[in-house]
């Protein structure tokens, strides 16, 4: 691998997670919210007609609430350089600012009456906020990190407990907050993605291997909040579609995400097949490494590093990514194993 290969990879791995292309899926699956070229956009799935959401100009980090009566995102604030939270309420098509100096990833209650934030305190660091739908902020608190990553952070279930990927130089880690205080879960410097376990109380995560063309990536469950030791997952080191042998494997994964289901994930890899040449893919796979379908390939460059985000549907059932090549960015949606596609929308 030549210098240049090596200078992408290490932009590829320092760039922090679909962090402005935030997207999402509607509880009902019958819509996704994205960030696109007019701010934050709703599309209809039957129709693929798109519209913009009042307020969200330059808006990033939608997140639905499962309840499905709100949208959480973050756009500019016009004075200070920071951001705001701003809610748009589904029923009445009404957006208003809800938190001053919130950014994502985001994540929400399973009621939708809350949700949690970040906010980044000049000169001091990050804090984790909690904010009521009806009476704002509830909670905040300082975090241990530089960068909170990933396209959404996690709300346990029956809880007020939240995870989350914290970046500390090079190193990503597993935080939980928890009974107002925060604690890091992991100490293996290498977590790149995270999910919510089907039966609604573990948290399973994915860890980057050192060498992706021998070991592709290792999977982890555990219930965060009572401290229960984790178990990893039977997900195999070599997969044959993917790194068969070591010359022909990745020389990195970038994302790996969790359908609800917890039957699939979504991972994105970039192999270099030549000098200077970089190729990124996404793949959907069953959660024990079997059923390897690609949904996506491009060629991402320093300026775009992260070109393929894909997300799952509230049900696991649908699979839709945001994906940009050549100028173009396109909204497209699959089924769970990456097959039956189309194009929703696109832009430049």
């Amino acid at each position: 691998m030549n210098k240049r290969s090596c200078i992408l990879i290490a932009l590829i791995w320092m760039l922090p997670v679909c962090r402005a292309n935030a997207q999402d899926f509607s509880p009902d699956g019958s819509q996704i919210v994205y960030a696109g070229k007019s701010g934050i956009m709703l599309c209809s799935i039957n129709d693929a007609v798109s519209r913009p959401i009042p307020g969200g100009e330059g808006g990033t980090g939608a997140l639905w609430s499962p309840s499905g009566d709100h949208i959480v995102f973050a756009v500019p604030d016009r004075v200070g350089g920071s951001s705001r939270a701003v809610l748009y309420d589904t029923r009445s098509g009404r957006s208003r600012t809800i938190a001053e100096g919130l950014e994502p990833p985001f994540a929400w209650r399973e009621d939708g009456n809350r949700f949690a934030g970040i906010r980044r305190m000049e000169g001091i660091g990050l804090q984790i906020v909690l904010v009521n739908v009806v009476g704002g902020q509830a909670d905040a608190r300082m975090i241990p990190v530089q960068q909170v990553v990933g396209r959404q952070m996690v709300w346990i279930p029956a809880t007020d407990n939240v995870a989350f990927i914290g970046k500390n130089g090079r190193s990503q880690n597993l935080y939980l907050y928890q009974f107002g205080e925060v604690k890091q879960i992991t100490t293996s410097n290498d977590v790149i993605g995270i999910g919510l376990w089907q039966d609604r109380k573990r948290v399973v995560w994915a860890r980057h291997s050192r060498n992706t063309r021998y070991i592709l990536a290792s999977l982890y469950l555990a219930d965060v909040s009572t401290n229960s030791a984790p178990v990893r997952l039977n997900f195999p080191a070599v997969i044959p579609e993917i790194n068969p042998r070591p010359a022909q494997g990745p020389v990195s994964v970038e994302q790996v995400v969790f359908s609800p289901r917890s039957n699939r994930l979504s991972m994105v890899c970039t192999f270099s097949p030549s000098p200077g040449r970089l190729t990124q893919v996404c793949y959907s796979i069953n959660m024990d490494g079997t059923d390897v379908r690609t949904v996506r390939s491009g060629q991402p460059s320093e300026k775009r590093s992260s070109l393929i985000h894909p997300f799952f549907s509230y049900d696991g059932s649908q699979l839709a990514l945001l994906h940009s090549d050549a100028g173009v960015t396109v909204l497209g949606l699959f089924d769970a194993r990456g097959a039956n596609g189309k194009r929703l929308s696109e832009w430049r």
